[in-house]
């Protein structure tokens, strides 16, 4: 008895064919849904601005402090300049802020330029100090007083105005701050407190130190 191949009932063979590129393509989008990198990725991009930031060491040897109150007056008008008249301002036009801050400055010594010379053998110190300097200018927005407020037609106080004014009022600080020996009292602190840096590392009682102006 011959074995009978079995064939189908219809008499024909089903015969399924992949291409090779068809593969490929389901290889590929298996791996993006599986996240499996094949030289496929996504990118996420975003456009930020720095901002630069630097940062200084800070050898500074601050010695005396001023607080100084400016008042400031900022006006602004129209100005007219007629014949036989001259120029002036425009009833009603003007706008005004008078108003005062607190100012400190700071005025001291850069460390750098400071030069230290012991003298083991005759028992003195030699210290020579550059002339002092303001080391720091710093407008109290807390202190901000207001006496007058006046808005003008067709004229107002900007920004930059404001901002001006501000520049000024440290600069009239400084200058006032100056005119009242600040920076003698920084030279006279500072002679001070460099001799109680020098006792922690010389007998005061051996040792004399000696100030020299460069």
């Amino acid at each position: 008895m011959k074995n009978e191949e079995k064939k189908p009932q219809n008499g024909k063979s089903t015969k399924i064919v992949i291409s090779g590129k068809l593969i490929a393509v389901i290889v590929i989008i298996a791996a993006v849904c599986l996240g499996v990198g094949f030289g496929i990725k996504t990118v996420l991009s975003s456009t930020q601005k720095v901002t630069d930031i630097g940062f200084k060491n800070i050898g500074e040897l601050a010695t005396q402090e001023a607080n100084v109150t400016v008042v400031k007056t900022k006006s602004e008008a129209l100005k007219y300049n007629l014949p036989l008249i001259g120029e002036g301002s425009i009833p009603f036009t003007e706008s005004k802020n008078i108003f005062s801050y607190d100012i400190d400055i700071k005025a001291g010594y850069d460390f750098a330029e400071i030069e230290v010379k012991p003298d083991q053998k005759n028992h003195k110190v030699t210290v020579k100090l550059p002339e002092a300097k303001i080391l720091d200018t710093d407008l109290n927005t807390d202190s901000f007083q207001l006496y007058d407020e006046t808005q003008g037609l067709l004229t107002h106080i900007t920004l930059t105005d404001m901002n001006n004014a501000f520049a000024e009022m440290k600069e009239e600080a400084m200058k006032k701050a100056e005119d009242n020996g600040l920076m003698d009292k920084a030279k006279e602190n500072a002679h001070t407190l460099i001799k109680g840096m020098l006792a922690g590392s010389y007998d005061m009682n051996e040792y004399t130190v000696e100030f020299v102006d460069q």
